[in-house]
This record gives C-alpha cells, sequence and structure tokens, in this order.
C-alpha cells in the first residue's frame, strides 16, 4: 500500500458451506487485488471464522452469517466491520462484530492508540462516559443505567471504527445495555475531539 488510499470499490468475498448441521454464509470485503493487505487480513478473518464455524458443528442445527459494513473510505483511511451472527433453533441467538480501520500505507489494521497524539487518549474515557450519561438519560435509551460503570470491562473487549461523523466504538452484546439491543455503539464526532487526533478524517 502506498501512502494514500485511492479510491476503489469494495466487492464482497463469500466463504459459504455446511459442516454437520452448521450452515455458515460469510461476506468479507475484498477490492479484488487494489490493496493487498487489506484484502489478505480479511480474507485471513473470514477463513478463521469459517474454521471456527465447522469447529462449534454438533447435534444442534446452526446457522451463522458475517456482512460487511463499509463506514469511511478517505485518502488517509478505510474502515468498516462484519456484523457476525450466530443462531441456534429459534431460540440462541448471539451477535459478534468485527472491525478494522486501515491507514494509508499501514500493512495491519491500526489500534485505537494509532489515531491519537502521544499522551492523548486517556482524554477518550471522560468523553465516552459523558456521551453515554447523556444516553443513559434519554427517554428511549437501550442502554443499562449508569452503563459507564461497566466501561472499563467493555472497553477491554470492545472494538472501533471511523466513520464521515466521528469515532464509533462498540462493545459486546449485554456489557452496556441488554442482549436484545444488539452491540452497544456510541459515536463521539470529531468535534469533540479536536486537539487529540494524528489525523483528520
Amino acid at each position: 500500500m502506498d501512502g494514500e488510499w485511492k479510491p476503489m470499490e469494495i466487492a464482497a468475498g463469500v466463504l459459504s458451506g455446511r459442516a454437520g448441521m452448521t450452515e455458515y454464509a460469510l461476506r468479507y470485503p475484498t477490492t479484488q487485488g487494489r490493496a493487498a493487505a487489506f484484502d489478505r487480513w480479511w480474507r485471513k478473518t473470514a477463513e478463521a471464522l469459517r474454521r471456527r464455524c465447522i469447529r462449534e458443528s454438533g447435534q444442534l442445527s446452526v446457522r451463522w452469517t458475517a456482512e460487511w459494513q463499509e463506514t469511511l473510505q478517505s485518502p488517509r483511511a478505510v474502515s468498516g466491520f462484519l456484523d457476525v451472527g450466530r443462531r441456534a433453533g429459534f431460540a440462541d441467538w448471539r451477535l459478534l462484530r468485527i472491525s478494522a480501520t486501515f491507514l494509508a500505507g499501514e500493512p495491519r489494521p491500526a489500534p485505537l492508540s494509532a489515531l491519537f497524539l502521544p499522551g492523548r487518549q486517556q482524554q477518550l474515557r471522560p468523553l465516552l462516559e459523558q456521551r453515554l450519561a447523556d444516553l443513559a438519560r434519554q427517554a428511549e435509551t437501550p442502554f443499562f443505567r449508569a452503563p459507564a460503570l461497566r466501561l472499563p470491562a467493555a472497553l477491554r473487549s470492545g472494538g472501533y471504527y471511523l466513520t464521515e461523523e466521528g469515532l464509533a466504538l462498540w462493545f459486546p452484546q449485554e456489557s452496556l445495555a441488554p442482549r436484545n439491543a444488539g452491540l452497544p455503539t456510541v459515536l463521539v464526532p470529531y468535534g469533540a475531539l479536536e486537539g487529540l487526533l494524528r489525523f483528520s478524517f
């Protein structure tokens, strides 16, 4: 990859099949050779997910799906996620997410710390706590009361992606909201991160 992302079409590759009672249909992103490192990483991720599907096959009918969602494509970064669903019968379902942000010129997804100026990432947590407090006070909120108390554990197992509007941090199912709320996600606008980020997206 060079120092800038060129505009490109991101298509969907598909891994599908059956292992015992387990069916899977996993759609992952591919640039069809225009960004080799991006393609390699997502193909490897999809292959690992397929192996997990096969490993978990048993006597129960289980269906796995994965759908790609692009959230940002700019000269500086390409960001998005796979939403992965696992359904066993009608009652047991789980939602997982695999997100990745590729910065131009980098062969692997960037950790959250790579977005921040040195020493500035710790200023994200108070912003996030404030956003969660505001969201929890809304009349129709999916969040638990006082979700900020659960934040330290959630931050260790969640992830992020970039959008046109800001930095989106997502957390595992049932970490900050009930199971039926899906994956709790909090958007921190770029305006609130002014002076903290290394790049402008």
